[in-house]
C-alpha cells in the first residue's frame, strides 16, 4: 500500500501504517499530519498555524497516540503564566531541596497548546530545551528523553491575549506548518465520521509504532540526511537558503507579482540552522517514500513548510493594497532558483 500527497508518494510500511491509522481520526489533513510525522523522523519541532477549530490540537494528539509507549506532555499557554511553569523548579522541604520537574521532561511527544498566548518572558525558557534538549535549573542540568519533540499550535491571525513568537524561537522549528478551511467533501466525511463526535477521538487510534521504532526510524534517517544528499543537490539546498537571506545577493534578483523587490518587505531569513532543517527534512520524506536517496522533489516537497519557520517578514509587507506574504516570497524563491 502507499499514500499518495502529491508531491510524494509515502510507500514504507511503518509510515503508511501510522498515517492510515491516523487517518481513521484526520479528515482531509493527510499532508499536514504527515509533515508532523517527518518532523518526527527527522527531530525536529513542528508549529501549526491555522485557523481555529481546524485540527491543530487534535493532529497532535492523534500522534501522540499513534505511538505505543510514547510519553505524552501538554503545556497549555496562557498569559499569567511563569518561566518555572515551564521548566520545573527547587523547593525547600522539611528533607531538604527538592527538585519539582516541569512538563518538558519525561515527555516524547509535547503539545505546546497556543504557544502565542505566554509571554516572551515565558517562551524564552524554552529556548534551550528545543535547541540542546536538556534544562539547566539552579546551575543543575537534566536531560530530556533521547526522543523529544514538540508540537506547537497558535491562532496567528489574533492579536487579542497573544504575542509575536521571537525569532529565535522560530529558528528552532523544523517546519511551520499551515492550512485552511476543508473543502464541501471533506466537511461531508467529517459529518459521516461517528468517532469525531466523540470527547476524545484520538482513543480510537491503535498504536502502529512504539517509541523503539521511532527510535531506528530517526537513526534511518540520520544516515540518508548524512550519505544520501549528493553535492548537487547539497548545492541546491545552499542556494535555496541563501536565496531567503537579504544580505545575500542571490536574494536581490526575486521580485514580487507586480516587480517591486523583496528588499524592504523581508526582515531577515536564509539561517544555516534552515539549510540543516531542509537536509534532515528532505531525508525523512525520502525514507517515508521508501528511497535511499534524497532527490530535489523530496527537498521541493519540504521547503515551503521548512523556510516559512525560518522568514520573518517586514512591516512594510502587511500595508498597503499591494500586500506580500510570507508564502508569495516562498514560491517566488523555489520558482526562481534552478533545480540540479
Amino acid at each position: 500500500m502507499s499514500i499518495d500527497l502529491k508531491d510524494f508518494k509515502v510507500t514504507e510500511s511503518r509510515s503508511v501504517d501510522f498515517l492510515n491509522e491516523a487517518n481513521k481520526v484526520i479528515v482531509g489533513h493527510t499532508r499536514e499530519l504527515a509533515s508532523v510525522f517527518a518532523c518526527l523522523l527527522a527531530d525536529g519541532h513542528a508549529s501549526l498555524v491555522t485557523m481555529p477549530g481546524l485540527g491543530k490540537t487534535l493532529i497532535a494528539k492523534v500522534v501522540q497516540a499513534g505511538i505505543e509507549g510514547c510519553l505524552r506532555g501538554r503545556i497549555q499557554m496562557v498569559p499569567d503564566m511563569r518561566p518555572s511553569d515551564i521548566t520545573g523548579y527547587n523547593i525547600e522541604t522539611a528533607t531538604g531541596r527538592e527538585f519539582r520537574p516541569g512538563p518538558m521532561l519525561k515527555v516524547n511527544v509535547l503539545l505546546i497548546d497556543e504557544i502565542n498566548r505566554a509571554s516572551p518572558r515565558v517562551l524564552s525558557s524554552l529556548l534551550q530545551a528545543l535547541e540542546e534538549r536538556f534544562l539547566t535549573i539552579d546551575g543543575v542540568r537534566h536531560d530530556l528523553e533521547d526522543i523529544f519533540i514538540s508540537v506547537m499550535t497558535r491562532n496567528d491571525f489574533e492579536s487579542a491575549g497573544t504575542y509575536e513568537l521571537g525569532d529565535a524561537l522560530k529558528d528552532r522549528l523544523l517546519m511551520d506548518i499551515e492550512w485552511g478551511y476543508p473543502s464541501d467533501a471533506e466537511m461531508d466525511e467529517i459529518h459521516s465520521r461517528a468517532v469525531l463526535f466523540d470527547r476524545d477521538p484520538e482513543s480510537m487510534i491503535v498504536p502502529s509504532l512504539t517509541i523503539t521504532d521511532i527510535r531506528q526510524m530517526q537513526k534511518q534517517v540520520r544516515l540518508l540526511a548524512t550519505d544520501g544528499v549528493s553535492p548537487h543537490l547539497k548545492q541546491y539546498i545552499t542556494q535555496l537558503t541563501q536565496s531567503c537571506n537579504p544580505a545575500k545577493p542571490q536574494f536581490k534578483q526575486f521580485k514580487t507579482i507586480d516587480g517591486r523587490s523583496f528588499e524592504a518587505l523581508v526582515t531577515y531569513g536564509g539561517s544555516p540552522r534552515m539549510a540543516m532543517g531542509l537536509r534532515k527534512a528532505a531525508a525523512a520524506i525520502a525514507f517515508m517514500a521508501g528511497e535511499d536517496k534524497v532527490r530535489v522533489e523530496h527537498v521541493q516537497a519540504v521547503f515551503p513548510d521548512v523556510a516559512r519557520a525560518h522568514i520573518l517578514m517586514g512591516s512594510l509587507s502587511k500595508v498597503g493594497k499591494h500586500k506580500v506574504s510570507i508564502n508569495d516570497f516562498i514560491d517566488a524563491v523555489l520558482r526562481g532558483t534552478p533545480a540540479p
